[in-house]
């Protein structure tokens, strides 16, 4: 997408924005929400692995989607946020 500048993928939770995690991942792993609760970070829930998935979360984040940006994210609340796979 050429945002080598803007993004950085990170597997520490606690210096990340953001998580992107697969709904797979997520009842794999049910540690990841409430780590994401402790750290205050906003959960997309991906359906499957997609590009377009994938696509859209990021877009989400960096606030081109109607959901804003970041910095408009409520800083107190942690919220899941399913992507669906719609072809953008």
């Amino acid at each position: 997408m050429g945002l080598e500048d803007v993004i950085d993928a990170t597997d520490d939770i606690g210096t990340a924005d953001a998580i992107i995690a697969s709904s797979s991942e997520t009842k794999l792993n049910p540690w990841i929400p409430g780590v994401a609760k402790f750290h205050q970070i906003p959960i997309f829930v991906i359906k499957s692995n997609t590009m377009a998935e994938m696509v859209k979360a990021i877009r989400m984040i960096l606030g081109v989607e109607s959901f804003g940006p970041m910095s408009k994210l409520p800083s107190k609340d942690v919220f899941d946020i399913e992507i669906e796979d719609n072809t953008p």
